[in-house]
């Protein structure tokens, strides 16, 4: 019986592979800095990177599918595991930003927290659960434990509290401040709300 238990590895100075498979077939052109000044940390992180560069990836499949996102952030088991072209984001914790592909410029950090965006771009989701189903959120703000979790969109919007704009769906320039504050709104554009 035989396993590999560790694996260090490079495929240029400027890059360090640590886990059994990450950054498996990333490809350094010679173009710019494409496929350089990469780290990658545990069990096939950036396995599909290719020449995306100045990316961080640490934790069991974080940054996985990654080819060409550079300028990324992935600290948690399985967080940014879908971004492909992704760049300028910071995901931290467990399958936070899970399902990104194409967004970009996202802060992103707890547990599960924006875990469907995929073309959201400029968001701040902070707290557990938070904007979980937010596909395509444009610029919002939410601070705190499952805020707008059940939206799927919505741009502007600025929520703090527990479960604060939880059932939001595309609503556009909301301020909720407060626990459960416009919990059921769903539409609603440009309002003030608070618990």
């Amino acid at each position: 019986f035989r396993s590999e238990l560790f694996r260090i590895h490079s495929d240029d100075s400027t890059n360090t592979y640590i886990g059994y498979k990450s950054g498996r077939v990333n490809n350094i052109d010679g173009v710019g800095n494409n496929g350089t000044m990469n780290t990658f940390n545990g069990y096939v992180t950036g396995y599909s990177n290719t020449t995306g560069h100045y990316n961080t990836f640490q934790g069991a499949y974080a940054g996985y599918y990654n080819s060409i996102g550079d300028h990324n952030t992935f600290l948690g088991t399985v967080a940014g595991t879908y971004n492909t072209e992704g760049q300028y984001n910071t995901f931290l914790g467990q399958s936070s930003g899970y399902s990104n592909s194409l967004g970009d410029h996202n802060l992103i950090v707890g547990s599960y927290t924006g875990y469907k965006n995929t073309t959201g771009n400029y968001n701040t989701y902070i707290g557990d659960y938070a904007a979980y189903n937010n596909i395509t959120g444009e610029e919002n703000t939410y601070l705190g434990y499952n805020v707008g979790s059940s939206g799927t969109g919505g741009q502007y919007n600025t929520a703090s509290g527990s479960n604060a704009l939880y059932t939001l769906s595309s609503g556009d320039n909301n301020v909720a401040l407060g626990n459960r504050a416009g919990y059921r709104s769903e539409e609603h554009t440009s309002e003030l709300q608070s618990h």
